[in-house]
């Protein structure tokens, strides 16, 4: 029986690492992410003063890239059981978690192509490219 507590307290470590409580994320450094030269498939397009949305659903950015003309609001919305992040490289910088189940939205007010990333899961990565 021994072994068998053993390998369940192990699993439900590893899995506990998965977003949850992690403590404040000012303390961590931001993962580097890279941004495409141009739009993936993926990418949606909207006017000015429009909403887009971003679904997270297994561990992705959904559309991984993103158009949209200055003014317009983004809303990410979490459909995972983890938390994420929606971390910029540069401006606006860190947006926060994204807990389950919950949304999280920004507006872009300047043109520019932005790089993002989920800073619990840096394989998670996308692109706001505002014009």
């Amino acid at each position: 029986m021994r072994p068998i507590a053993i390998v369940a307290a192990a699993a439900a470590l590893s899995v506990g690492g998965c977003g949850g409580n992690e403590g404040s994320t000012a303390s961590k450094p931001a993962p580097a992410a890279t941004a495409t030269s141009t739009p993936t498939p993926s990418a949606t397009t909207a006017s000015g003063g429009d909403e887009t949305t971003v679904k997270i659903v297994d561990f992705e950015y959904e559309p991984t890239t993103v158009s949209v003309t200055t003014g317009s609001r983004i809303t990410w919305e979490n459909e995972d059981a983890a938390n994420h992040t929606v971390t910029f490289e540069k401006e606006p910088g860190d947006l926060g978690n994204v807990d389950p189940r919950k949304k999280l939205k920004s507006s872009f007010e300047s043109a520019g192509r932005f790089a993002y990333v989920c800073q619990y899961h840096p394989s998670m990565k996308g692109t706001v490219v505002v014009q």
